[in-house]
């Protein structure tokens, strides 16, 4: 008798966790979804349309000379 107690009590447990899991986060992923609908709304661009922001920094990478090593090649005809 004492074994089927403590499976009961296990079931029980197990179902109220799964019961308060769910109400948590439902009510999490609810307000994702409405502020990530907001954010929708607000954005006034229409679908399709791209934007490029560009970072202003160097304009050009400067490699040391010192860096890396020359390889001299020879093309080849499969002729």
């Amino acid at each position: 008798m004492p074994f089927f107690r403590i499976l009961l009590i296990i079931i029980v447990i197990y179902l109220l966790l799964q019961l308060v899991a769910r109400l948590v986060f439902g009510s999490v992923a609810k307000r994702t979804y409405k502020s990530s609908n907001a954010q929708r709304k607000n954005d006034s661009r229409r679908e399709g349309e791209v934007t490029v922001d560009f970072k202003s920094g160097s304009k050009s990478k400067k490699i040391d000379r010192d860096e890396g090593e020359y390889i001299s090649f020879e093309e080849v005809n499969d002729d």
